[in-house]
């Protein structure tokens, strides 16, 4: 990973002119790294197998001290061609003013090329899954039989929908039913069933309402009326009555038995 990112273009001074870039430094793990892999593919290109680490870390140094020679050399190229930085024609007149040239440097790219494809595995298209069955042994309509799987396929031949007759009438852009196998199944919900004491509550109420209607016919109609005959009511007190019927008893004295709803 580089350090610094190379200067870009926009990147100016007060004066207007672009500024000297810097040198692009990269970490020592990292250089180690590239020039072992460099170093283990020409060797595997020179028919060797393997090489002790002490062997790899002197052709490293050498490497390392080729590599800063020839890079020198193309420093003090572009110095003298008025450049701060050498390009690539600058690198290459420096190998070519060492111990290889260009040609050289092409035929050794071509089998590190080959190499590296030969040893690097391909990604290859995963394979095509096979098409699950539309039916299986547990549906009615196979039967778990070879027998009843051509019917289907014969029926299907016919018919190319799956819909049952009551499900014909629906357009055919439609997607057919899924297969039986795919269904949940879920089990039927439990009516809820009221508690002891909820009923007790609700037996509560009735009796406390039967109670009340009872009082309010008690209270309001004559003590010779039919209803108040056929409901043979026992005595309560007015007290008692007024908490459950809201009524009040009217007249000058407000002894008679006459009596109207407090609203």
């Amino acid at each position: 990973m580089f350090d610094e990112s190379p200067p870009k273009a926009r990147d100016r001074d007060r004066n207007g002119s672009q500024p000297t870039p810097g040198a692009i430094t990269i970490s020592a793990p990292i250089a180690s790294q590239c020039i072992q892999r460099l170093i283990q593919t020409q060797l595997r290109v020179a028919g060797f197998k393997g090489a002790n680490r002490s062997a790899m870390d002197a052709i490293e140094k050498e490497v390392v001290s080729y590599l800063n020679d020839t890079y020198e050399f193309a420093v003090a190229l572009a110095n003298n061609s008025g450049r701060s930085r050498p390009s690539a024609q600058d690198m290459l007149q420096a190998c070519e003013d060492g111990t290889w040239s260009a040609g050289d440097l092409k035929r050794v790219m071509k089998k590190s090329v080959k190499l590296s494809r030969s040893h690097v595995p391909m990604f290859k298209p995963a394979p095509k899954r096979k098409r699950s069955p539309e039916l299986l042994a547990s549906d009615e309509s196979s039967g778990g039989e070879d027998n009843g799987q051509d019917q289907s396929r014969t029926e299907k031949q016919k018919d190319s929908s799956n819909k049952p007759r009551t499900l014909k009438h629906l357009p055919n852009q439609l997607p057919d039913l899924p297969p039986k196998h795919s269904y949940m199944r879920t089990a039927a919900p439990n009516a809820p069933k009221p508690s002891l004491s909820v009923l007790d509550q609700q037996l509560e109420r009735t009796m406390l309402v039967q109670e009340s209607l009872q009082n309010i016919v008690k209270a309001t109609g004559p003590d010779d009326s039919p209803s108040f005959k056929a409901l043979a009511l026992p005595e309560v007190a007015s007290s008692l009555l007024a908490e459950v019927v809201n009524w009040e008893t009217v007249g000058p004295q407000a002894t008679e038995t006459r009596k109207r709803w407090n609203v």
